[in-house]
C-alpha cells in the first residue's frame, strides 16, 4: 500500500487549491481586475500571491495532511458558502462574492491540514488576504477626520494663515480638499500584513507583536498627515503651481516607504542589542514533521467528495448562464418613435461605462427647443448583468472631470407612478457642469438601485429575457437646478413609454 510522504502531502494540498482556483477562476479574475482598478486595494495584486507563497512555505517546512474534518458539519459549511457565493455572483455583489471565496479557501485548507480545531496556527498567512478584500471602506472617513485637523495645526505652527471648514483647508494661496483618496487608507491598510510578514522571521512575544502592529498603524497616519502638510505648504510657496497638486500618490508611498524602512531598521538594531533577534530557521530534515500515516486509497474518496462539492457552484453558474438570448436594440426605430428628435451627435460629457452590445448617444430636442442628451448602454447577451451593473462603472473618468454632488431623486410621472434615479452634478475639467439622471432598466422595470436592478435581472434571465440597460439622461447646467430638473422631467414624461417598449418592456 503506497503511504503518503510529507512531500506528497504538500503536493496534494497544493493540487486541491489549484482545483479551487480553476473552478472559481472567474472570481479570481474579478479579484485581480478589482485590485488593478482600485487604488485603495491595489496591494492585493502582491499580497495574494505572497500570502499563498508563505502559507505553502510553512507547509513545506512542517507538512500537514488530514482529512478527518471532511464530515457532515464541514460539508454543510461548504454547501452554505457555495450557495452564498452563487447568489452573490448572480446578483454581482462583489464584496460578498470575494469574501465567500476567501472563506472557501480557508475552509478547504482547514479541512486538509488541520488535525484539531486548536491547531490552525499554520493558516495565518491565508488570513492576511482579508486585508485585500473590500471590507474596510469605513476607514478613509475616520482617517481624514483625524489627519485634517492635525495638518491644519502644523500649518498654523508654520505661521501660515490657515482656516479649516470640514475637510477644506484654506490658505492665502488657495483652497485644498482632503478627499477620501487622500486619507492614506492604502498605506494604513497595508501596514497590518506588512507588519505581520516582517514579524514572521522574528521570535517575539504576542504582546510585542501587537505593539509593533499598533505602531505601524500610527506611523501610517503620521506619514499621511505629513504628506497633506507638504502638499499645502508647497501650494502656498509656489502659488498653487506645484506638480504635487496634480499627482501626489507617489509622494504618499515615498514618505511611507522611507519611514517604514527606517522603522524596520531601528527595530532590528534594537532587537539585536537586546539579543532577541533570531536568525531564520534553516530548512532541514530536523524540522520536517511527519504526516498521519495514510495511504492514497484512504484519502481518494475524501478528495473526490471535496472536488464534487466544489464543482457545485461552478455547475450552478454554468446552468444559470445558459438563460440568455439575443434581442438587439433597434436604434433607428427608437429614434423614430421618440417624441424628442435628434439635433446633433453627442459631444462633451460621455459616461465612463463598460460598453454594451449597443450604445445610443444623442442630443435630443422638443418643438420648444429644449434639449437633453440621452445615453443608453444596452446589453442583450450578458448573463448576469455584471457588465451593466458593475462596480467599476464610473459616471465620469477622473481624468476628465468629477462628480461634485450625488443623491437619489424621485421622478413623479403621474399620481400613480414614480421611480428613483441617481442624480449627479458632473463638472468637467473644462468647467462645464451637467445634471445627470442615471438608472437601470431590466425585467420591464426602471430602478436607480443597483441591488434591486440585480434582483430584477435574475428574474429576467430566468424568463429568458436578459437584456438590461444602463441609462443616463443629462442636461448642461446653465440655469438653476430646478429649471434644469424640469426639462429632464419633461423629457421623461414625453418619452417614458417609448423607452420602456424599446428597452424590453414589451
Amino acid at each position: 500500500m503506497n503511504m503518503i510522504s510529507p512531500k506528497q502531502a504538500v503536493l496534494i494540498v497544493a493540487s486541491m487549491n489549484v482545483v479551487l482556483f480553476i473552478l472559481y477562476a472567474n472570481t479570481i479574475k474579478q479579484l485581480f481586475e478589482f485590485w488593478s482598478e482600485s487604488y485603495a486595494y491595489s496591494h492585493g495584486v502582491l499580497l495574494f500571491p505572497i500570502a499563498l507563497g508563505v502559507y505553502f512555505y510553512e507547509l513545506y517546512k512542517k507538512p500537514k495532511f488530514n482529512s478527518v474534518y471532511l464530515n457532515i458539519y464541514t460539508i454543510v459549511s461548504f454547501l452554505g458558502l457555495i450557495f452564498i457565493w452563487f447568489v452573490a455572483d448572480t446578483l454581482n455583489i462583489q464584496v460578498v462574492e470575494f469574501f465567500s471565496f476567501f472563506l472557501l479557501l480557508l475552509l478547504i485548507n482547514f479541512v486538509l491540514t488541520s488535525a484539531s480545531v486548536k491547531q490552525v496556527q499554520h493558516l495565518w498567512p491565508l488570513l492576511l488576504i482579508v486585508f485585500a478584500l473590500p471590507l474596510w471602506d469605513f476607514f478613509p472617513e475616520i482617517l481624514r477626520t483625524i489627519e485634517t485637523p492635525i495638518a491644519v495645526w502644523g500649518l498654523k505652527l508654520s505661521f501660515i494663515d490657515t482656516f479649516q471648514d470640514g475637510f477644506y483647508i484654506y490658505v492665502p494661496a488657495g483652497t485644498f480638499l482632503v478627499e477620501t483618496s487622500c486619507s492614506g487608507f492604502n498605506q494604513f491598510l497595508v501596514s497590518v500584513p506588512l507588519a505581520v510578514l516582517y514579524l514572521y522571521s522574528r521570535n517575539l512575544k504576542i504582546l510585542a507583536n501587537y505593539k509593533f502592529i499598533a505602531v505601524m498603524l500610527l506611523l501610517a497616519m503620521v506619514f499621511n498627515t505629513l504628506r497633506i502638510y507638504i502638499i499645502v505648504v508647497s501650494g502656498q510657496i509656489t502659488h498653487m503651481r506645484t506638480h504635487l497638486l496634480e499627482d501626489h500618490e507617489y509622494l504618499a508611498w515615498l514618505i511611507y516607504g522611507i519611514g517604514i524602512f527606517l522603522y524596520f531598521l531601528y527595530t532590528d538594531r534594537k532587537l539585536a542589542r537586546q539579543g532577541k533577534l533570531n536568525s531564520s530557521s534553516i530548512l532541514s530534515s530536523d524540522n520536517i514533521t511527519s504526516v498521519p500515516t495514510l495511504s492514497i486509497i484512504d484519502i481518494r474518496k475524501s478528495l473526490l467528495v471535496l472536488i464534487i462539492i466544489l464543482m457545485i457552484g461552478t455547475l450552478l453558474t454554468a446552468l444559470y448562464s445558459n438563460f440568455k438570448n439575443k434581442i438587439p436594440l433597434n436604434t433607428p426605430a427608437l429614434m423614430n418613435d421618440l417624441h424628442w428628435k435628434e439635433v446633433s451627435i453627442r459631444q462633451g460629457f460621455i459616461p465612463d461605462f463598460v460598453k454594451g452590445n449597443t450604445v445610443f448617444n444623442s442630443a435630443l430636442s422638443n418643438i420648444s427647443g429644449q434639449s437633453v442628451v440621452l445615453y443608453i448602454n444596452y446589453f442583450s447577451e450578458q448573463e448576469q448583468g455584471r457588465e451593466a451593473i458593475n462596480g467599476l462603472n464610473q459616471l465620469v473618468d477622473k481624468k476628465k472631470g468629477k462628480v461634485v454632488h450625488q443623491t437619489q431623486h424621485t421622478i413623479n410621472l403621474s399620481e400613480q407612478f414614480s421611480f428613483k434615479v441617481n442624480e449627479s452634478i458632473v463638472q468637467l475639467n473644462s468647467g462645464q457642469k451637467y445634471i445627470t439622471w442615471q438608472w437601470y432598466f431590466t425585467n420591464a422595470l426602471h430602478t436607480g438601485d443597483a441591488v434591486e436592478a440585480r434582483y430584477n435581472n435574475v428574474k429576467a434571465v430566468l424568463k429568458n429575457t436578459p437584456q438590461i440597460s444602463n441609462v443616463v439622461v443629462s442636461k448642461r447646467l446653465l440655469m438653476n437646478k430646478e429649471q434644469t430638473r424640469e426639462i429632464l422631467k419633461l423629457f421623461m414624461s414625453d418619452n417614458f413609454g417609448v423607452l420602456t417598449r424599446h428597452l424590453g418592456g414589451g
